[in-house]
């Protein structure tokens, strides 16, 4: 913490976030990084810390913003507002909360002080971080004050969100434009980038099916929900009554009681949908990347020809 430069209340906040350990899909993340970037990466641990900070601090925000989508609605537009993103609160302090724009500014002094970086790089590495916040929340703007959306839609908040973010883990940890000498090299970081972009939406997609209720209610963007719409089988009870600018029609779908054991007979295209995009991210993956992913799958994913 002495040599990234940090003031007193920069290393209480470090050393809380240490102590308080990372979270559950941060720790994913970092392993999905280290399958997708073997081939060019040098072994760098400072790099390693800077993308796992990385992940975890929007990791946490998402999070967040998850939780307490509510608190983020402009009451006039009904869409995201994200001007006090800096200021939310995610990770909890002994006596406050530290914000997220204090954590990213600690990641800042830990890229630009680990003499991992060259100065040039650092300042890439800085743009990359702004454009990923830049586009992710005009992508949640434009998105997610829906109700009603397809899975095309679903996909497209994905990859507007992740693909940024897949860039900047990208340059963090293993590589950047600057490194890349050969056509060799540029091919071997293009395929790691894919690798890894692939592998996280393929967890996302298997995380959307654990979590599509709980997303419905919280009027959440889920990649699962999508599909389901678009076939328009059953959608759960529980949902908000919409806002007069909201297209939402609730007589569109059929409303019943959800019920895990069930999902396999009453979402019967759902599950079809989600087997072919499931396999059309990860055929191409590195066969470990492949095993780590199938280990989180539902049950059903074994049934038929996908997974035997």
């Amino acid at each position: 913490m002495e040599v990234w430069g940090l003031n007193e209340r920069e290393m209480n906040i470090f050393s809380a976030w240490y102590e308080q350990g990372v979270r559950n899909n941060s720790a994913v993340w970092l392993y999905a990084v280290g399958e997708a970037y073997t081939p060019i990466y040098e072994g760098d641990p400072k790099k390693a810390l800077a993308t796992l900070m990385f992940i975890d601090i929007f990791n946490r925000a998402d999070e967040v913003f998850d939780e307490h989508r509510e608190l983020f609605i402009n009451n006039r537009t009904g869409r995201i507002d994200t001007s006090s993103l800096e200021e939310t609160p995610i990770l909890k302090m002994e006596k406050d909360y530290a914000t997220l724009g204090e954590l990213k500014r600690i990641l800042y002094k830990a890229i630009s002080n680990s003499q991992s970086y060259t100065e040039t790089e650092t300042r890439l590495l800085k743009w990359h971080i702004e454009h990923f916040m830049n586009v992710s929340t005009t992508a949640q703007q434009d998105f997610e004050h829906k109700n009603r959306y397809s899975l095309n839609e679903a996909l497209a908040l994905r990859w507007l969100t992740v693909g940024p973010m897949t860039d900047t883990i990208g340059g963090l940890y293993a590589t950047s434009p600057l490194e890349l000498g050969s056509r060799k090299e540029e091919n071997l970081a293009f395929k790691a980038n894919r690798n890894f972009l692939n592998m996280v939406i393929a967890w996302q997609l298997v995380d959307d099916y654990y979590d599509w209720e709980g997303d419905f209610k919280r009027r959440n963007i889920n990649m699962v929900l999508g599909i389901i719409m678009d076939h328009k089988e059953p959608l759960p009870k529980g949902i908000i009554p919409p806002k007069e600018n909201e297209d939402w029609v609730e007589d569109d779908y059929e409303v019943y009681e959800y019920s895990q054991e069930t999902f396999e007979d009453t979402h019967p295209e759902t599950i079809m949908d989600m087997k072919e995009l499931y396999q059309s991210l990860t055929k191409e993956l590195p066969q470990e990347a492949q095993d780590f992913l199938n280990q989180r799958v539902p049950s059903f994913f074994y049934e038929n020809w996908l997974l035997k």
